[in-house]
C-alpha cells in the first residue's frame, strides 16, 4: 500500500459512518421513512444504532487527525450505549 492510503481508508470510513448516522437521525427527526432504512427490505434502523453510528464515525476521523482522547471519548460512548441497550 502506498504511504498515507491506510490513512484515507480510515477517513473515508469515518466519513461513511458518520453521514450515514446524521442521515438516519435526520429521518426520524423529519418523520421520513426512506432516510431511517438502508435498504427498502430491510428493517428501520433504531435511534440509538444510528447515534453508535456517529459517534464511531466522529471517533475514526478523531483517530486519523490525531486527537486520541476525543477518539477514546467516542469508543466509550460507544460501548456504554451497546452495554445500555444489552443490558436494557
Amino acid at each position: 500500500m502506498p504511504p498515507g492510503t491506510s490513512r484515507r481508508i480510515v477517513i473515508l470510513a469515518g466519513v461513511v459512518c458518520t453521514a450515514l448516522g446524521l442521515v438516519v437521525l435526520t429521518g426520524w427527526q423529519t418523520h421520513q421513512v426512506a432516510l431511517v432504512r438502508v435498504h427498502p427490505d430491510l428493517p428501520a434502523m433504531h435511534r440509538n444504532t444510528a447515534v453508535a453510528f456517529l459517534l464511531s464515525g466522529t471517533g475514526l476521523l478523531a483517530m486519523a487527525f490525531g486527537r486520541r482522547r476525543l477518539a477514546g471519548g467516542c469508543g466509550v460512548l460507544v460501548a456504554v450505549l451497546g452495554l445500555l441497550v444489552l443490558g436494557g
